[in-house]
């Protein structure tokens, strides 16, 4: 089994990761945040409550500027909360401490223990 230290994570490239990894996932967030605002606008337009006059508009442009916008949150936050967990983990390597791996050859691994 070979170890493996990690004495350092290059701000940059976790900054990068952070970026791309929250691009992706605002994306999903904001897909599934549309469809949801689309059909609870929908909904509420149909439903007929005593007393209520007019109904609520279905802006689709405001949905998809609001969409946009979670987009831009969840990627610029975890372009930031990456570059900072970096950074952190820069200043803990400093001091002495670090991540182990251990990584076993491909050949000699077992499945199930045996």
């Amino acid at each position: 089994m070979e170890r493996i230290e990690i004495k350092k994570i290059f701000v940059g490239r976790a900054a990068m990761f952070g970026l791309f990894y929250g691009l992706v996932l605002g994306i999903i967030v904001g897909i599934f945040f549309f469809i949801v605002t689309s059909f609870a606008v929908d909904f509420l337009n149909n439903i007929s409550v005593p007393g209520a006059t007019g109904n609520i508009p279905s802006t689709t442009g405001g949905i998809l500027f609001a969409s946009f916008i979670l987009i831009v949150i969840y990627t610029l936050g975890s372009c930031f909360g990456s570059a900072v967990f970096a950074l952190l983990y820069n200043l803990v390597a400093k001091m002495g401490f670090s991540i182990h791996l251990g990584l076993a050859e491909l050949g000699n691994f077992q499945y199930g223990g045996h």
